[in-house]
């Protein structure tokens, strides 16, 4: 008798009803959702909270980033403009010692 690592299990009968849900339901436009797994109200207002926070420091992140990028690129002009007064400075004195 060989041995065998695969044990065969019976398919959870109401994951197979949903799975044919689903599968009907794929070429329908705007089908009811599947549940796959019931959740209380209580569950669902804590996943819409944790959505809408989300969403918020989503907001606040991309807000960041944008006066981070900003403030980078002022550092670049203000970098640029200080080599160009330098390489100036430089050229002047060159012409006064000239």
């Amino acid at each position: 008798m060989s041995y065998s690592r695969y044990v065969l299990i019976e398919p959870d009968q109401r994951l197979v009803e949903r799975h044919n849900q689903f599968t009907d339901n794929l070429n329908v436009k705007n089908p009811e959702p599947v549940k796959v797994y019931e959740m209380s109200q209580r569950v669902i207002d804590e996943l819409k909270l944790i959505r809408e926070v989300s969403a918020t420091l989503q907001e606040k992140k991309n807000e960041y980033m944008e006066k981070v990028m900003q403030a980078a690129e002022e550092a670049k002009e203000n970098a640029k403009e200080a080599v160009i007064k330098g390489a100036e400075e430089k050229a002047d004195m060159a012409v006064k010692e000239y």
